[in-house]
């Protein structure tokens, strides 16, 4: 089986060598099938990511749903732990991170109040149909995830998509993948 470490650098080959128009039509497509799902829809605090440039782009979802009423939140870099913010706003966003990513300048949101979190969407490197994820390897998500009840969604352009992971005891398994071609594991 392939390393991570491999199987992370032949993902971001795969990504530098796809036009950017295509991914940004993929981000819309994954994007599409996500609104689609039921548990988007009845979802109303929802922890989304605010993507970054090689990530499934999710910036417009998050404004969409923010003005639809739902809560969003949004994870923020806390030494080496990420915690929660609300989204108030794109205004209320300021890059402040070395990963450069934007995040919200809010209150950060209490760990007890995560189990009201309704649904949880997820970044990654790759995915499997089974619900398996690789994350960028600093295990942020693997401390934040299992704080959190909710259903959690995997998406991904489709070439994320592999046939196997090294997986690791402490990784959580995913509720659902949504890839640009449509719903690959299905919440029920």
């Amino acid at each position: 089986m392939i390393s991570k470490q491999a199987l992370r650098k032949q993902i971001k080959e795969s990504k530098r060598a796809t036009p950017v128009a295509t991914l940004a039509q993929w981000s819309q497509q994954a994007v599409h099938f996500l609104e689609q799902e039921i548990c988007w829809q009845r979802a109303k605090k929802v922890l989304l990511y605010y993507s970054m440039n090689d990530e499934v782009d999710t910036r417009k979802l998050v404004e969409r749903a923010y003005q639809a009423g739902k809560i969003i939140y949004l994870p923020v870099m806390n030494d080496d732990i990420l915690v929660l913010r609300p989204f108030t706003g794109k205004q209320h966003m300021k890059c402040a991170t070395k990963y450069k990513i934007l995040e919200p300048t809010g209150k950060i949101v209490p760990p007890t109040h995560y189990q009201n979190i309704d649904l949880v969407i997820v970044p990654g490197v790759a995915f499997t149909c089974e619900g398996e994820r690789l994350g960028r390897g600093k295990g942020y998500y693997d401390k934040l995830l299992p704080l959190i009840s909710a259903p959690k969604i995997g998406i991904c352009w489709e070439s994320q998509i592999v046939d196997q992971l090294p997986t690791e005891p402490h990784d959580i398994p995913l509720d659902g993948i949504i890839s640009s071609k449509g719903t690959i594991k299905s919440i029920k």
